[in-house]
């Protein structure tokens, strides 16, 4: 694994391991169960992050021989955005149940047939349609973190499918940078603004 590349995924798994604290503090402070979602993306995706840090690190033959494993902190916590998201926009159970359904079979799917990357497909479905969930939340609301969180995903959407090649792996590893970034961003409010009049931000 490039150097710097390495690096930028231990910074985003820090970045996520320190805004799930602050997710904690928060929900001690209000319970909002919404909160919960949100610390189960950020300190699942964070054990993923780091932990395919160490791995590609300090342990390289048992990365290429078990990357799959690491791939399903990425997919778990992709799911629970995805949860975040619907229970927001108060879509149906159902539909969330179903994705969960899906989520599963493809990672089964992967495990048994590697080489057709279905897992790399499905994940990139759940990123662009909680991406585009996140930006009519944004539009809705104003929320800064829903911003955050859309531009987050797509950096990482973008990080990842650039870092197979060794050309572009660098700039790989400047999306994930950008994606630390981009969800800090969030959470400090520089993206709020004022929700559409009529809409109430549930937060």
């Amino acid at each position: 694994m490039d150097n710097f590349f390495a690096a930028s995924i231990l910074i985003l798994g820090i970045v996520m391991t320190v805004l799930g604290f602050v997710v904690l503090g928060a929900y001690r402070k209000g319970k909002n169960p919404l909160s919960l979602y949100m610390m189960g993306f950020f300190f699942i995706g964070a054990i993923g992050w780091i932990g395919e840090f160490i791995f590609a690190t300090f342990f390289l033959s048992l990365y290429e021989s078990d990357i799959e494993y690491l791939l399903a902190f990425s997919l778990v916590s992709e799911y629970v955005l995805f949860l975040f998201v619907a229970r927001l926009l108060e879509i149906k159970i159902i539909y969330s149940i179903l994705v969960g359904i899906a989520a599963l079979l493809v990672y089964i799917l992967e495990i048994t047939m590697p080489a057709y990357h279905i897992l790399d497909a499905f994940s990139t479905i759940i990123i662009i349609v909680t991406v585009l969930l996140f930006f009519l939340i944004y539009k809705r609301q104003g929320d800064g973190k829903s911003l955050g969180f859309a531009l987050g995903l797509i950096c990482i959407l973008m990080g990842e499918a650039l870092q197979a090649e060794t050309a572009t792996v660098q700039i790989a590893a400047i999306f994930m940078l950008a994606a630390a970034v981009v969800l800090s961003l969030g959470f400090l409010g520089v993206f709020n603004r004022a929700p559409q009049k009529g809409k109430n931000n549930p937060s």
